[in-house]
């Protein structure tokens, strides 16, 4: 067995992904559905980087029948990719009989090998050896495999999009839901599988790649699992789940906010609302609280949530986020022109939870960081 820098790098990622899967197991709390998923995912992952070790190590041959085992294991990442977005965005919803046929590429792959798991491991690896290589044409398999996984990607970033919609819509502060962690995560898969659809067409061998490439290939695979590690230990719900109880509320509350005709709300109700409003900015300061949501907003104005939110959209012209977060920084802005006072206390007395929110909503609107703000208007 020959251990060389990429089977190396391959072997730390199988330890780390078999240790990010126990320690996401013994968890108690936290989202216990979508993190299944995530340990269905670090598995197929630790699978696949076995497989590839053991072809790195030329060790395959002593473990063939698990060579063959993980051979298929592709069809498996975007099933439990998906499912794993789906649920942790949204841990309402239903798991039913017909999702398993999500399984059916990997089982019918594992079907079709069944007779050569019959085999003796000589036999096998005889067989294997004997099999007609694909190198220097698109193989029809691997681009299937490919193109699976990619599909399921993109389903997974369509939710991502789906959910930023859905909690700016109801929320204000979204740092602890907003799960851009695991968009950039996602993004980063994509953006693997794009490159190796790209190798595959050009008809490219991979295990003929100049040395670097290949140890380069091999550490941005290693790497997506330490990336889900420790974007995971930065985003406690994830592991310990913290916001379990914020993200059930948002599966049982945000749904797609029904259509209300204009002739719902007419000409005198817009303007009793926009009154309302204006006393709950301007003189009670609503927006000041950093846990305002659309429902708390809907009850102090004394309309339904759906009228509130078609109010905002057709009329304001803003989702809920950028309506309050906008009232939020007009008092910011009076704050640090008005007072020594501290950039962070500036930004927890106007309604944020951090300042690196402060700091991107307040450049956004003015193309100024707070502190170039404050110096430029002295």
């Amino acid at each position: 067995m020959q251990i060389d820098l990429n089977s190396g790098i391959m072997l730390v990622g199988v330890v780390q992904g078999l240790f990010l899967a126990l320690t996401l197991a013994v968890q108690k709390q936290g989202p216990r559905l979508a993190n299944f998923f995530l340990i269905g995912l670090l598995l197929s992952f630790v699978l696949a980087l076995l497989v590839h070790w053991l072809t790195l190590s030329d060790a395959w041959e002593a473990h063939p029948h698990l060579y063959l085992l993980g051979s298929p294991v592709i069809f498996l990442f975007g099933p439990m990719l998906y499912f794993y977005v789906r649920q942790l965005s949204n841990p309402s919803a239903l798991l039913r009989p017909v999702h398993l046929t999500h399984l059916l590429p990997y089982l019918l792959n594992l079907a079709a090998f069944l007779p050569l798991f019959m085999l003796e491991p000589d036999a096998l690896v005889d067989r294997l050896i004997q099999a007609p290589t694909t190198t220097g044409r698109v193989a029809l398999l691997p681009m299937l495999k490919l193109l699976a996984v990619t599909t399921y990607t993109v389903m997974a970033l369509g939710i991502l999009r789906h959910h930023h919609r859905r909690i700016t819509a109801f929320y204000a502060n979204i740092e602890a839901i907003n799960l851009r962690w695991l968009k950039t995560l996602t993004f980063a898969f994509l953006s693997l599988e794009t490159f190796l659809i790209i190798v595959l067409v050009s008809g490219a061998d991979l295990s003929q790649l100049p040395g670097r490439a290949d140890t380069a290939l091999a550490a941005f695979i290693v790497l997506l699992i330490f990336l889900t590690g420790f974007k995971g230990m930065h985003q406690p719900a994830l592991f310990r789940g913290v916001d379990t109880d914020l993200f059930t509320a948002l599966g049982a509350t945000v749904r797609p906010v029904k259509k209300v005709v204009r002739s719902e709300m007419g000409a005198d109700e817009i303007a009793r609302l926009d009154a309302r409003l204006e006393q709950l900015f301007r003189e009670e300061q609503i927006h000041l609280d950093p846990i305002l949501d659309m429902r708390k907003l809907a009850h102090k104005a004394r309309v339904t949530t759906h009228k509130l939110s078609h109010y905002l959209n057709e009329h304001q012209g803003h989702s809920f986020y950028d309506y309050v977060n906008s009232h939020r920084l007009a008092h910011a802005k009076v704050q640090l022109l008005g007072s020594d006072d501290a950039i962070l206390d500036i930004a927890y007395a106007s309604g944020f939870n951090n300042k690196a929110t402060f700091n991107k909503a307040f450049k956004k609107e003015t193309g100024l960081t707070p502190s170039e703000f404050r110096l430029k208007n002295q």
